[in-house]
């Protein structure tokens, strides 16, 4: 038995399709977690090594995201007193898809020449005996790939966003008619 399923009454289809990523799998995988989603505010995690690196790789996100859905950018750095505050008015609330890439290391902190990019999406839900908020993991993605965010960025960032949000489509598109709208959110 693997992952549920006797291994007899499987197909090698079905079998690699459990082992893949199950791991990344919400729970409620099976009951389409995605079903009534249509709007994602985005957020990436870039280890960009200065703004002109960070700018470029924004545009990439961004045209990323508009082959698979409506984009809109969402301002969340505002002016204050103070200086620069984060600010999370302008956008709708609800589903947050995140998307990270980093250089994978050792235990030891070495560097092994592969990169992890990772999407994830979370919500927000009200736990009715409570009345308390709490977020919750709906949907995850990972890739690993060769290469290193110090060399090759740009390039690492357009080959796995593109990869990822084609799996995100694949769980997002039988469940829903309407592209989806991501809150490019952005400082």
């Amino acid at each position: 038995m693997l992952n549920g399923f006797f291994l007899e009454t499987v197909s090698a289809k079905e079998l690699h399709e459990s082992i893949d990523s199950s791991q990344d799998r919400s729970s409620l995988a099976l009951s389409s977690p995605l079903k009534g989603f249509t709007k994602f505010n985005f957020f990436s995690r870039i280890p960009a090594p200065n703004k002109a690196v960070a700018d470029k790789v924004h545009g990439i996100i961004e045209k990323e995201l508009k082959s698979f859905g409506k984009v809109a950018k969402a301002s969340i750095i505002v002016k204050t007193e103070c200086g620069d505050a984060i600010d999370f008015s302008s956008l709708d609330g609800g589903a947050i898809l995140v998307y990270q890439i980093n250089n994978v290391v050792s235990l030891k902190g070495k560097e092994l020449g592969v990169v992890r990019a990772s999407l994830s999406l979370d919500g927000s839900v009200l736990i009715e005996k409570t009345k308390n908020e709490s977020q919750v993991y709906i949907w995850s993605d990972n890739l690993f790939l060769k290469g290193s965010v110090d060399k090759n960025l740009e390039n690492l960032v357009a080959e796995s966003l593109e990869a990822l949000l084609k799996r995100f489509t694949s769980s997002y598109a039988p469940v829903n008619t309407e592209k989806p709208f991501f809150n490019l959110c952005a400082p």
